[in-house]
């Protein structure tokens, strides 16, 4: 059940388990992890975005740019939402929790400004993004709710029991792999990058497969109104197969796309205690549901698209005949086959 790379973790299970250097209990919003830290005197709610390049956190009553000996003003792009948000670049930012402290010279304070920070605000305190990751190994057990830290390069071979590689370009995970859209004759390389702060399961962003997806009129329809593609279907990722995955094709490409064509969120992750190890480019799995061989069954109790674009609902299944089929053999209906 590996990607090509991939490798098994059976071999090495007499391999004593490594100690993490601290556990903390975690919460799940819509597969997202998230966990508290003390900052500034304040408990944050932090989301675990690999998604994100940077730390940051959001600008609230309790947590003002007054606190902050900051840096001149900068701005931030979010690709998915196609907007700039106002933020200051702020240094020495410990994050506490009991004993441990992670010391980030590089965080981003986002300000209180516009509609689609409000709704950020609404959601979480802040982000831990990828310079948080690059330090450590980040060991997510959804069964337990709790993340466990390893110093980065653990081996967690006897942990978990697969490895998915995991290719770093420019510090951002991508996972590359083979696979067959409904529409595609045969599975094609794919690259979607790693993004545990997205809660739905994948988003493509393709103009060649939009449009393969669509025909010319619904095509033309659906990016005048910014919708996109939803379907419900079997996705092969490596040999791990998931059943009734949300996939959401995009109509508009979002600017600094960069290699990828999409991402994979947190909802293909949740049959899963998963490890990231950004530092080595490993993604530690161990299934916490039945399906490792039949293929992991979702419940997806809401769909989420990346820029909360809207989106038409298809089904890519092929027709099932409404009469019985008449086999022929040798010339003759219901005959022997010679």
């Amino acid at each position: 059940m590996l990607a090509p790379g991939a490798e098994s973790a059976t071999a090495k299970d007499l391999t004593p388990p490594p100690e993490p250097l601290v556990t903390l209990p975690i919460h799940l919003d819509n597969n997202r992890p998230s966990t508290t830290f003390e900052v500034m005197g304040q408990n944050l709610d932090l989301l675990l975005d690999t998604g994100a390049s940077k730390s940051l956190l959001l600008e609230k009553e309790d947590l003002h740019r007054g606190q902050w000996q900051a840096s001149a003003p900068v701005n931030i792009r979010f690709p998915a939402f196609n907007q700039l948000a106002d933020a200051s670049q702020i240094s020495n930012v410990e994050f506490r929790a009991g004993n441990f402290v992670f010391k980030n010279q590089d965080t981003l304070l986002l300000h209180n400004e516009g509609d689609m920070v409000q709704r950020l605000v609404s959601q979480m305190d802040g982000i831990l993004g990828r310079d948080f990751f690059r330090n450590y190994v980040v060991a997510i057990s959804a069964s337990n709710h709790k993340m466990s830290l390893y110093p980065a390069g653990t081996d967690m071979s006897s942990l978990f029991k697969t490895m998915q590689p995991i290719t770093l370009r420019n510090g951002t995970p991508y996972l590359v792999h083979r696979s067959r859209l409904p529409w595609e004759k045969m599975p094609t390389i794919k690259v979607f990058m790693l993004d545990t702060g997205y809660p739905g399961g994948v988003a493509l962003w393709d103009d060649d497969q939009f449009t393969r997806a669509t025909n010319t009129i619904e095509a033309a329809e659906l990016r005048k109104s910014d919708k996109g593609i939803l379907y419900f279907g079997r996705f092969r990722f490596g040999k791990l197969i998931f059943n009734n995955l949300p996939i959401f094709i995009g109509s508009h490409t979002p600017k600094q796309l960069q290699e990828r064509q999409g991402i994979i969120g947190a909802t293909m992750l949740a049959p899963f205690d998963y490890a990231i190890d950004l530092s080595s480019g490993k993604l530690w799995l161990t299934p916490n549901i039945a399906g490792l061989y039949s293929g992991f069954d979702l419940d997806n109790k809401a769909i989420y698209t990346p820029g909360n674009e809207e989106f038409v609902v298809k089904d890519f299944r092929p027709p099932v005949s409404a009469s019985p089929k008449v086999v022929i053999y040798g010339g003759q209906a219901g005959g022997q086959p010679r």
